[in-house]
């Protein structure tokens, strides 16, 4: 009986490993959702610069208008090569990477970055 325990245990957890390690919290095939995926990252590393009260460049995360056209400059719907957003959260000079080293030592991660760019590439709807 012992040794079905073990058996099991170790069986259960290879399982969870092996399962856990392709994980990702969005499928290629899944439409990105602004609520869900993009304002969780604008929020942890944009809006307490660019929020509703404090409005660096004039610029804030919270309201679509200052980010989209017509008005806003910072992302180019459904080209995120074109989008100053993308622009600045990959670049290699510290003086224009967004958010700002002293601030945020680490840039975003690579799989914040890609979600951003699907989700411009998708349209960047705001809000759902």
């Amino acid at each position: 009986m012992m040794n079905y325990t073990i058996w099991n245990n170790c069986l259960c957890a290879l399982v969870f490993l092996t399962a856990g390690a392709g994980w990702s919290p969005l499928r290629a095939d899944e439409e990105i959702s602004f609520n869900a995926h993009i304002r969780p990252i604008l929020n942890k590393y944009c809006t307490s610069c660019h929020g509703g009260v404090k409005r660096a460049a004039d610029i804030s995360f919270v309201y679509a208008e200052t980010v989209l056209p017509p008005v806003g400059w910072i992302v180019e719907p459904g080209d995120p090569d074109s989008s100053v957003l993308i622009e600045r959260v990959t670049t290699e000079d510290p003086d224009l990477r967004m958010p700002p080293p002293d601030e945020h030592p680490e840039p975003l991660a690579a799989e914040e970055v890609t979600l951003l760019s699907r989700w411009i590439a998708e349209g960047a709807t705001w809000g759902k």
